[in-house]
């Protein structure tokens, strides 16, 4: 089964709309700076977090570059959660694109 994926442009179009967005980096890296309105589930709770990935929308997931959201998508996959969606190119590629970051531990 494929990975269903977005890019920031898309993304950007989703958001305003209440899309939840999950990153999935760690605590530390989320602090430092993340896509506002993101909640924070590090890859590494991700078991321990799992129903909050089971929702009936889409979820989509972000890092930094789009490796590990990318393999999460892959892992909750392989659960049969199907309605997970990998952020092409993560923050970086958000930054990039002219959005701003937020810092703190709150989306």
């Amino acid at each position: 089964m494929a990975i269903h994926q977005v890019t920031i442009g898309e993304l950007k179009g989703i958001l305003p709309g209440g899309g939840t967005l999950i990153d999935i980096r760690e605590i530390d890296e989320y602090v430092a700076g993340h896509i506002p309105q993101a909640v924070n589930i590090p890859l590494s709770t991700i078991e321990e977090n799992i129903e909050r990935f089971r929702d009936g929308n889409d979820v989509y997931l972000v890092c930094r570059s789009g490796g590990r959201s990318f393999r999460a998508c892959e892992y909750l996959h392989d659960l049969d959660i199907i309605n997970v969606v990998d952020v092409v190119g993560g923050t970086m590629a958000w930054t990039a694109d002219g959005g701003i970051l937020t810092q703190g531990n709150q989306p």
